[in-house]
């Protein structure tokens, strides 16, 4: 499996996001590693609404985190390898 840890605009009082897909960067890096045929996760903490038709049907499966606050990078890991967790 291969995690890709990808991250969206971000978000501020005040002003908009300039889009809500990722950097054409990011969802170039997700392409390549699901033409390596194994399984891909994609982990992002998204300010918001998120477009992903640009790369969805490529991946396994997505995590996303909404204002996550500290232990976000723990809560993730624990996910994805199956920790028990409340």
């Amino acid at each position: 499996m291969i995690v890709a840890v990808v991250t969206p605009a971000k978000a501020s009082e005040g002003t908009d996001r300039p889009t809500l897909q990722l950097h054409a960067e990011d969802v170039a890096l997700i392409k390549k590693y699901a033409a390596t045929g194994k399984p891909v996760v994609v982990a992002m903490n998204a300010p918001g609404p998120m477009i992903t038709n640009t790369f969805d049907s490529d991946v396994a499966a997505m995590i996303v985190s909404w204002l996550p606050g500290q232990q976000n990078g723990r809560g993730i890991a624990m996910a994805l390898y199956n920790e028990d967790y409340e």
